[in-house]
C-alpha cells in the first residue's frame, strides 16, 4: 500500500497525501467508518506541513462525513468557509458541486442558487465529469418537488452524461459508475422503470431510456 510504504520511508507528506485518497474512495463506497480511519491518519501525517490545499481536501471530507451524519447546516458551512480561499480549480469545483449537493438534500426549494452556481463553473471551466453530476441533482430537485420541466430536465442530463461515458475508456466506465455514490446519482437521472419492466430484469438501454421520458410530453 503507497500509503503505508511512504509513511514508513518517513515521506509524512506523500503517506498524507495518499490516505486522503483512500478516504475520499471509501467515502464513494459509502464506507464512512472507513473514510475517518483513513482521514485521521492523513491529519497526523499532514498537522504540521504547510500544505493548503491539503488542508481542504481534509476539509471537504470532513464536510461530507458531516454530511452523512445529517449535519447538514455545518457541512454547508464548512464548504462556504473553503470556497472563500483561492485553491485551485479543482477544490473550487468539487466545493460548489457538493455543497449543491447538500442544499439539494437539505432543502430543495431553497437549492436552485447553489446549483446554477455549482453548475456555471462546471460549464465555465468545460468539466464535464461535475456537469453530470450536478445536472443530476437538478434532476433531484426537480422531481422532489413535482416540477412539470421533469422530463426536460432528465433529458438534458442524459445528454450529457453520455457525452461523458463516450470519453471513458469501456472498462474504466464500468468501475466508474459502480460507486454507491455515482449509482444514486444515477438513479436521480432516470425515470422511474415501469413496474412490469423492473419486476422482469430486463435491462434498458439509454435509448429506451430517453423514449420513456419522452412519453408524456
Amino acid at each position: 500500500e503507497i500509503a503505508a510504504l511512504a509513511s514508513q520511508n518517513g515521506l509524512r507528506h506523500a503517506a498524507g497525501i495518499a490516505r486522503l485518497v483512500i478516504a475520499e474512495s471509501s467515502l464513494e463506497r459509502q464506507s464512512t467508518n472507513e473514510a475517518r480511519q483513513h482521514l485521521s491518519q492523513a491529519k497526523e501525517h499532514l498537522h504540521d506541513i504547510d500544505d493548503a490545499v491539503a488542508q481542504a481536501e481534509s476539509q471537504l471530507i470532513e464536510a461530507r462525513l458531516l454530511a452523512a451524519n445529517n449535519q447538514l447546516g455545518e457541512a454547508i458551512e464548512q464548504l462556504a468557509a473553503i470556497q472563500n480561499v483561492d485553491l485551485g480549480l479543482s477544490v473550487h469545483l468539487r466545493c460548489s458541486f457538493w455543497r449543491a449537493r447538500f442544499e439539494t438534500t437539505r432543502d430543495p426549494s431553497s437549492a436552485i442558487h447553489a446549483i446554477c452556481d455549482a453548475k456555471q463553473a462546471a460549464q465555465t471551466f468545460g468539466n464535464q465529469e461535475i456537469l453530470w453530476q450536478v445536472l443530476a441533482l437538478e434532476c433531484r430537485r426537480a422531481a422532489r418537488l413535482e416540477s412539470p420541466d421533469l422530463n426536460d430536465v432528465r433529458r438534458n442530463a442524459m445528454r450529457v452524461i453520455d457525452a461523458w461515458r463516450s470519453r471513458l475508456n469501456p472498462e474504466y466506465a464500468q468501475s466508474y459508475f459502480a460507486t454507491a455514490s455515482r449509482r444514486e446519482l444515477l438513479s436521480w437521472i432516470r425515470p422511474p422503470m415501469p413496474a412490469s419492466i423492473a419486476a422482469s430484469g430486463v435491462q434498458v438501454s439509454g435509448a429506451a431510456l430517453k423514449r420513456m421520458v419522452g412519453i408524456n410530453r
